[in-house]
């Protein structure tokens, strides 16, 4: 719908929202697909791979089935069936008695063995194939089927054996079916490979789509501020030079009367045409380009200089700081003009009804850490989201420049800049300024 183009939430349009959830739950989804259809290949190819081996057992036992019923039991069968044996898979195949006694193999040495690891009594009470794998003493892993035999009689009594009931054990080398098994988990490992491929790739776009928003908001910021200049340099040369004759005036005059009435309009006019000039020379600060004059410094000295600045505390508000000894590299006097409009910010919340601001400045882990805040209302629910957007204020006399100027100084910096209002009363501001490292002079 149109509208929505124009809501927001926390400074973006929901529009822009929906696009990148819709772009997430796609990519979730197609990546769940393949997921899945790599998962179940990989599980239907080891089905396959066991039917495989199954089917080839059983067509070996049937042959072996028809052979001895039609030839009986000859030693000479299994040796023979293993020399005629093309696909070469079969590890070994012997028959063995209930007993456990092994009465033909393809081994010739194996004839008339017991096998003593192995209940044959109860292989033959469930009477139906077994499967499982065994290691030889070769060290490798084969696929055994054990199949229940049972031979008319004249073929025992052609043999000598009273038994009747036989167990026709095929062995075989798994490599075929372990090779479509590996097929099949290297094609499972490549999408694997290929969904984070993917999720790299989709996380390298959102991030470049970033990037060009923010250049975008900057490019859009410059030349509101180029045309914010422009206006500047025009109250600066149109207002600035009235404003200072009518202040000059007024404040001869003021020191002069003795007219109370007259004293207070005077005083009013001072004030007002202060308030003026404090407006113009904020447009300038603002618009003007920024240019870092970087030395090494202390952050000790530096809340020195601000205290001297501020100069006499308002009547009703106390101030609390905190201040480290550490030296930092960067532009002092873009980090005192950061704190006298935070601190000023504090103030004017606090100018009705008093209160408390506590001031920090300190450095971790190499960054620099600058907190203002206070025990007054907060910050406005209504603009806390865009507290640093220039003329934003709700205050009546305000100009809605001092913390649009601290997020432009605190950008030209490369640091972040949060505000919130805190749980119990207050607001807080912080600011995060990585402290760069002091260039090497060149030898001259």
């Amino acid at each position: 719908m149109p509208y929505l183009q124009n809501l927001k939430i926390k400074g973006v349009y929901i529009h822009e929202i929906a696009y990148k959830v819709a772009i997430v739950v796609i990519l979730l989804l197609f990546s769940i697909l393949l997921i899945f259809t790599a998962v179940n290949s990989y599980m239907l190819s080891l089905n396959a791979s066991q039917n495989i081996l199954e089917g080839r057992a059983l067509s070996i036992s049937v042959n072996i089935r028809i052979t001895i019923e039609k030839l009986g039991i000859r030693h000479e069968i299994f040796p023979e069936f293993m020399d005629k044996d093309t696909n070469g898979d079969i590890a070994f195949i012997a028959l063995y008695n209930k007993s456990g006694k092994t009465v033909m193999h393809t081994n010739p040495q194996m004839v008339n063995r017991p096998v003593e690891d192995q209940d044959f009594e109860e292989f033959f009470e469930k009477d139906r194939p077994q499967k499982y794998k065994m290691k030889l003493a070769t060290g490798e892993n084969v696929f055994v089927m054990d199949f229940p035999m049972q031979f008319d009689a004249d073929i025992n009594n052609k043999n000598k054996d009273k038994d009747n009931k036989y167990c026709l054990r095929i062995a075989l080398h798994p490599s075929f079916s372990m090779f479509i098994s590996r097929q099949a988990f290297a094609g499972m490992v490549f999408i694997f490979i290929s969904i984070i491929i993917l999720w790299s790739l989709a996380f390298m776009v959102y991030q470049n789509m970033k990037k060009r928003e923010r250049l975008k908001v900057l490019l859009n910021e410059k030349q509101r501020l180029a045309a914010l200049g422009e206006m500047a340099s025009v109250l600066a040369h149109e207002i600035r030079n009235p404003l200072s004759s009518i202040k000059g005036f007024a404040q001869f005059h003021l020191e002069r009367t003795v007219d109370k009435i007259l004293y207070e309009d005077l005083k009013v006019i001072v004030e007002e045409t202060g308030r003026l000039e404090r407006l113009t020379s904020n447009l300038l600060d603002y618009a003007r380009p920024l240019k870092l004059f970087k030395k090494r410094f202390s952050l000790k000295y530096l809340c020195e200089i601000l205290k001297k600045e501020l100069g006499a505390v308002p009547v009703g508000i106390t101030m609390h700081f905190e201040c480290e000894f550490d030296d930092i590299y960067g532009d002092r006097e873009k980090f005192l003009q950061i704190l006298i409009n935070l601190i000023h910010n504090s103030i004017s919340a606090l100018e009705e009804k008093g209160g408390e601001i506590w001031i920090s400045v300190t450095k971790k882990e190499g960054k620099i850490y600058i907190n203002v805040r206070d025990n007054g209302p907060g910050f406005a629910q209504n603009i806390l989201e865009k507290i640093f957007e220039p003329f934003v204020t709700t205050k009546a006399k305000g100009v809605g420049l001092g913390l649009a100027i601290v997020k432009r100084l605190t950008r030209e910096m490369n640091g972040e800049i949060h505000a919130e209002n805190l749980e119990e009363c207050g607001a807080s501001v912080t600011i995060i300024i990585k402290d760069e490292e002091e260039p090497l002079k060149e030898d001259v």
